[in-house]
């Protein structure tokens, strides 16, 4: 019994080394290779630190709310398993979603945090609200109810918060459309 607890301490060791490797590697494979880097842990914790949409979307949410951000890593429960949702499987997925959608999700997220009354968030909170933002887009009540009960992990309390995302996108996407013209 001894002789196979040392063996299983031992591999749980070698598994801490490789991803201990991996989580130090995956900032430079997502620099040279988005499309080959899968949307996990390391990968997400990493890119969500350093991405530049995402950082300025954290700014640009502290000014407006006068709010920190609290460095909670590996908060994103959630948020990866709901990523195949919208098509988005690799950080480059990821990348050029956030790249497409840039200036209307940050008017999203604006209207979105309107009301809420937080002074700290979790890092990962803007991946959230950028998936919040791509099922609002959809634009369909069913396709923004399947997000929000995706897995058993419900999201949205109150009545109705589906359509309450549709027609924050919709306004929103009215207002830019707007001044556009």
């Amino acid at each position: 019994m001894a002789a196979l607890l040392e063996t299983a301490d031992i591999e749980f060791d070698r598994l801490k080394k490789v991803l201990n490797q991996y989580e130090e590697d995956v900032v430079e494979l997502i620099k040279i290779a988005p499309q080959n880097v899968a949307i996990d842990q390391a990968s997400i914790s990493s890119f969500n630190l350093k991405n530049e949409i995402l950082v300025e979307a954290r700014e640009t949410l502290a000014k407006l709310k006068k709010c920190t951000f609290s460095a909670t890593p590996r908060m994103f429960s959630g948020i990866i398993e709901r990523f195949p949702m919208f098509d988005i499987y690799t950080i480059k997925d990821l990348e050029d979603s956030l790249e497409e959608n840039k200036s209307l999700f940050f008017e999203f997220v604006k209207e979105f945090t309107k009301n809420h009354t937080y002074n700290n968030y979790i890092l990962s909170i803007i991946l959230f609200y950028f998936q919040h933002y791509l099922a609002a887009k959809t634009e369909d009540r069913a396709k923004v109810e399947e997000y929000f009960n995706f897995e058993g992990s419900p999201i949205g309390n109150e009545e109705d918060a589906a359509g309450h995302f549709i027609k924050i996108y919709q306004s929103v996407k009215e207002r830019i459309e707007k001044t556009k013209n």
